[in-house]
């Protein structure tokens, strides 16, 4: 069976949830962060990225996801969630 590029395209990208580090304003200093839900979007492939670590650099895994406005982010993979977790990929 033929598959179209556009069903090709709806299999490979999945809706995800993107969380982000928050802490109330009011937390005391020695309060931990909690996660909280920054919005939604969709999953396109996963990515890598660094930071600077003192004289050296450190590398990451990322997802790289599509919001609804069309931007694109790279958000660190233990900030994401896939909402379709139990439903048949295709």
């Amino acid at each position: 069976m033929k598959m179209f590029i556009a069903e090709a395209i709806e299999i490979m990208t999945r809706p995800v949830t993107i969380f982000e580090y928050w802490r109330p304003d009011d937390a005391e200093y020695d309060d931990s962060y909690q996660k909280r839900e920054m919005g939604k979007g969709v999953f396109h492939e996963f990515g890598v990225s660094y930071e600077n670590v003192g004289d050296s650099v450190g590398n990451y895994s990322t997802a790289i996801i599509e919001l609804p406005n069309g931007q694109i982010v790279n958000e660190p993979v233990e900030m994401i969630q896939f909402d379709d977790k139990g439903k048949e990929n295709g």
